[in-house]
């Protein structure tokens, strides 16, 4: 009982002072204003305003803001909420009025979910001043911090023992939504539009669902009917035409997709050059030599790739996916370094759940000479996918197979294993991207027999609506079954720290063929190992464009 005081005061409160500027003033009894009457500001309503013993009120199906004013100082909520649910269907300057009260009313009738969903549907959809926004936005934690806490299995045993209660399906509703239980919501949204088919919160939360699923025959279904509903508002529905002629562009299960990259940098120490000023990997694989200084190499890198995907006719949308990325990197002077990587895929996706399985085949060209080539079978689980974050796990076998006699040694098979997440708890203001994988490598000789343990933690944040910045914080830990003799009769390990910034922007809305993604990235790599030879320090500065289309 005390909250719920509370929160009639509250909602009341902000009511009560958004009527200040409120652009008409009628007496009870009026069912129509004239225009020169409602341009004139009105003053605030207080209970002083209605003759108490006017109450009940009666109100007919054209009410005033004037009336619904005073239905509400009588505390008809009910009434109220009856008679401006169809706030959306009227004039533009009293929208904010009638939408501030219907919300009030809701609020106080206990359908403390149901007012939630509406004054976010109303912050997305409705053309709003500043201060008007800034009211319903402390509407939001009101209600918020009214509606009972409760799990997701306790709310659908009470749907359970009554399925026509909206408010207790919108509580549901809202608890499938956090815990990421696209299934449930989806019923949940059927069956309240099941026993309130004009119920224009759950059609929106339904085609943004079936869009997000990839249910394009449902959410074209929604979105045409949200275009021919003449009470949603005009906002809403531009926003609801333009997705249904991206939908029908989409309706073949043929997607096609397109990419483009260029990328120019500067890299210091590319050699891998040590403190000792030996080098062991530029001369890949050869023996210990004197490398001399460390240099800075300019370079140029293009990427293109092209990938197709295939969806099934699936209630859970399922897709085939294929793709091919051609990567060519060229440094100024080191022809040695000159390197091409080809990338063909195949897989099949679980667009739903976010599970995947997949196949790799990878081509790597060093210094214009076939280095190696891999096959790799591996998947995905997704664990986690809600508003906060997710979790997924991956595993793959991958068997390498290198060309020349003398990098034979390392052909063999590598095992996989990954944990990957990402947590927002600030409401996207900042973006955590844990990361952790460990991989086993079984060579033909040892010291090329490896177990390598590396964990990130990266950071995204919005700069503003174009300019996104992250920070990845990366160590590597790699230890060896043996020593390569000829270099050292220790067997090496090495423990790498890399620290990568990154500046990314992009234009607003779908991918655009004409304007570029930019990134900006700086990173530095430094190497410690227990023998002098293999501790370095390297760096890497490059402006990267890519087109997507």
């Amino acid at each position: 009982m005390k909250r719920s005081s509370i929160l009639l005061f509250g909602i009341f409160f902000i009511v009560v002072c958004g009527y200040v500027n409120a652009q008409e003033t009628s007496a009870p009894q009026e069912t129509a204003i004239p225009e020169e009457i409602a341009a004139e500001p009105a003053a605030p309503i207080n209970q002083e305003q209605v003759v108490l013993e006017d109450c009940p009120m009666t109100l007919g199906e054209q009410v005033s803001i004037g009336q619904a004013k005073s239905a509400f100082a009588c505390r008809q909520f009910d009434d109220v909420v009856r008679a401006l649910r169809d706030w959306n269907s009227v004039d533009p300057k009293e929208r904010f009025d009638r939408l501030s009260l219907y919300i009030a009313a809701l609020a106080n009738t206990g359908s403390h979910a149901e007012t939630l969903v509406t004054v976010r549907y109303a912050l997305r959809f409705v053309r709003l001043q500043p201060e008007q926004m800034g009211k319903l936005q402390q509407m939001v934690q009101v209600v918020v911090n009214a509606i009972p806490k409760a799990t997701e299995d306790d709310l659908f045993l009470e749907v359970l023992m009554d399925p026509e209660n909206t408010e207790l399906n919108f509580r549901l509703a809202l608890a499938q939504t956090a815990m990421g239980n696209t299934k449930g919501l989806s019923a949940t949204l059927s069956r309240i539009l099941l026993y309130d088919e004009e119920n224009y919160l759950a059609k929106d939360m339904l085609s943004q669902l079936n869009i997000a699923r990839g249910n394009l025959p449902e959410a074209e279904a929604d979105l045409r009917r949200i275009v021919a509903d003449p009470t949603i508002p005009e906002q809403e529905k531009a926003q609801a035409a333009s997705l249904l002629a991206q939908l029908e562009d989409l309706r073949s299960p043929h997607t096609w997709t397109k990419i483009a990259g260029y990328t120019w940098g500067r890299a210091d120490n590319p050699l891998s050059i040590s403190e000792s000023g030996n080098s062991l990997v530029a001369a890949f694989p050869g023996t210990l030599f004197d490398a001399g200084e460390e240099v800075t190499e300019y370079y140029e890198q293009s990427l293109l790739g092209l990938n197709y995907q295939y969806a099934l006719a699936y209630q859970d949308p399922q897709a085939i996916t294929g793709g091919l990325t051609i990567i060519n990197k060229d440094f100024q002077t080191q022809a040695a370094l000159r390197m091409r990587i080809a990338l063909l895929s195949l897989g099949y996706n679980w667009l739903a759940t976010g599970d995947s399985v997949s196949f790799t085949l990878t081509d790597v060209d060093l210094g214009r000479v076939s280095l190696s080539k891999s096959y790799k079978v591996g998947g995905v689980k997704m664990f986690v996918r809600n508003q906060k974050g997710s979790l997924s796990g991956s595993a793959d076998v991958t068997h390498n197979v290198f060309q020349s006699a003398s990098t034979s040694n390392k052909t063999g098979n590598a095992y996989g294993l990954g944990l990957k997440g990402s947590y927002d708890p600030f409401g996207g203001k900042v973006i955590f991207l844990p990361n952790l994988t460990y991989v086993l490598t079984e060579a033909k000789v040892d010291q090329d027999s490896t177990d390598v343990f590396t964990y990130s933690l990266g950071m995204s944040a919005p700069i503003n609506a174009q300019w996104t910045g992250s920070l990845t914080l990366k160590e590597t830990e790699t230890d060896r079954d043996g020593p390569d003799t000829t270099v050292s009769e220790l067997t090496r390990k090495d423990d790498s720290f890399n620290w990568t910034v990154a500046f990314n922007w992009r234009k607003p809305g779908p991918p655009n063929k004409k304007v570029p993604m930019v990134a900006v990235t700086f990173s530095e790599t430094e190497t410690d190992s227990n023998i002098i030879n293999f501790d370095t320090t390297t760096r890497d500065a490059n402006v990267a464009l890519t087109w997507v289309f």
